[in-house]
C-alpha cells in the first residue's frame, strides 16, 4: 500500500467513525495489555502533551485524477494552546486521582539521572512543531505539541505518523528497558499521556479498480473540534518494562488505553475562508464547496483557512473533549487494577 493510500484509508476510517459518534456519547475506549497495570496504583506522569493540528492536508486519487485540499487553522494563539494544555494536565491528574491512583509529584523524576538522560535524548523544548511530510505528496499536515510549564515535549509516534526514526522509536525496546529501570528505581509506574487535537476531519479517495473506472478524485476537510483516536492515549511502563513478544505497535510500553474512535464536539464553531489562488481555480473542479474538492482528470488544488468564532470557543470545545477523554481513559485504566 503506498503512502497516500495509507493516509486516505486512515482518514476515511476517522471520518466515518466520527460521523457515527453522537456528540454526547461516552468516549469509545480501547485497551492494549491493560491488565499489566494490576497492582500498580502509584503512578507519575513522565510525559504529557497536547498536540494541536495547525494545518491539515487531504489528498484523493482516482485513475488519472488527483484532488488536494489544504486548510490552515487561524485565529488561535500559542497562549490558548498552552492554557488548554495546563488545564488538560490538571483534569488528567484529577481524573486519575478520582479513579483510585496515587499520583506522585513529577519532581520525583527530576532527581533521577536516568530520567534526565531520557528527557534530554527524547524530549524537546515546548512547543515542538511536527511537520508530517512522509504520508502526503502535495503538502504536509502540521501540528504543535505543548507540554505543561516546566516539562519537555515528547512526540507520540506510531506506525503511521512520523519519519522512519520516529516510527521506529515507538517500538524502541532499548528505551523501554530504561523506562522500566526508571520505574523500578522509583517504585512507581510511568504514565505517558498524549491528546491529539484537530480542527477537522480528513477524507480522500484512494486508487483502486472502481476508483480508476470512475476517474473522479475527491478530497475533503470537514472543520470541527475533534480528538483523534489511537494517539489520544495513556501509555504506561511498569517495573516490568517493555514487552518481548507482542503484536502491539506499542512494544516499548507495558500497556495502554486509548480512544478507539474520534471524539467530536460537532460542527458549527468554524468559518471556512477560501484562499485558493485564481490560477488554481481556473477550470479546476467539478465541485468546489465547503472544504471539499472533486476533480476530473489531472491535478486539482484547493486551500482555505478555518477560523473559529473566537479563541475562547475553540479552547472550550477542545478542553471539553479532553476532559471527557481523560475520564474515559482513566476509568478504563482503573478497571484493570
Amino acid at each position: 500500500m503506498n503512502r497516500v493510500s495509507r493516509i486516505a484509508l486512515l482518514s476515511s476510517h476517522v471520518l466515518l467513525a466520527c460521523a457515527a459518534l453522537p456528540v454526547a456519547a461516552a468516549p469509545a475506549i480501547g485497551t492494549d495489555n491493560v491488565s499489566a497495570i494490576k497492582g500498580h496504583r502509584k503512578v507519575v506522569i513522565a510525559e504529557f502533551g497536547v498536540e494541536f493540528y495547525t494545518q491539515l492536508h487531504s489528498e484523493g486519487r482516482a485513475g488519472g485524477s488527483n484532488a488536494q485540499v489544504t486548510t490552515t487553522l487561524t485565529g488561535v494563539s500559542d497562549a490558548t494552546f498552552q492554557a488548554v494544555t495546563e488545564q488538560a494536565y490538571k483534569d488528567t491528574v484529577a481524573a486519575l486521582t478520582q479513579a483510585g491512583f496515587e499520583v506522585m509529584d513529577p519532581q520525583v523524576l527530576k532527581a533521577s539521572p536516568l530520567y534526565q538522560e531520557l528527557a534530554t535524548k527524547y524530549g524537546t523544548a515546548s512547543p515542538q512543531t511536527f511537520v508530517d511530510e512522509k504520508l502526503v505528496e502535495g503538502a504536509p499536515s502540521i501540528s504543535k505539541i505543548f507540554a505543561p510549564a516546566g516539562m519537555p515535549a515528547f512526540f507520540s509516534s506510531s506506525a503511521i505518523r512520523g519519519d522512519f526514526g520516529q516510527r521506529t522509536d515507538s517500538q524502541n525496546q532499548g528505551r523501554g528497558k530504561k523506562e522500566g529501570d526508571l520505574a523500578k528505581s522509583l517504585d512507581v509506574t510511568l504514565l505517558h499521556v498524549h491528546y491529539l487535537a484537530s480542527f477537522g476531519l480528513v477524507s480522500g479517495t484512494k486508487n483502486g479498480v472502481l476508483a480508476g473506472i470512475a476517474g473522479v478524485a475527491r478530497a475533503a476537510i470537514e472543520p470541527q473540534p475533534v480528538l483523534f483516536p489511537e494517539e489520544t492515549e495513556i501509555q504506561f511502563v511498569t517495573d516490568a518494562g517493555f514487552r518481548t513478544f507482542t503484536n502491539s505497535h506499542r512494544p516499548r510500553h507495558s500497556g495502554a488505553v486509548y480512544l478507539k474512535a474520534p471524539l467530536s464536539a460537532g460542527s458549527g464553531i468554524f468559518e471556512l475562508k477560501d484562499t485558493t489562488s485564481t490560477e488554481s481555480k481556473k477550470g479546476d473542479a467539478i465541485t468546489n464547496a465547503f472544504g471539499s474538492l472533486v476533480g476530473g482528470f489531472g491535478q486539482k488544488r484547493k486551500s482555505s483557512e478555518a477560523v473559529p468564532q473566537s479563541e475562547a470557543a475553540y479552547g472550550e470545545a477542545i478542553q471539553k473533549l479532553i476532559g471527557e477523554s481523560a475520564n474515559g481513559l482513566t476509568q478504563a485504566l482503573a478497571g484493570a487494577l
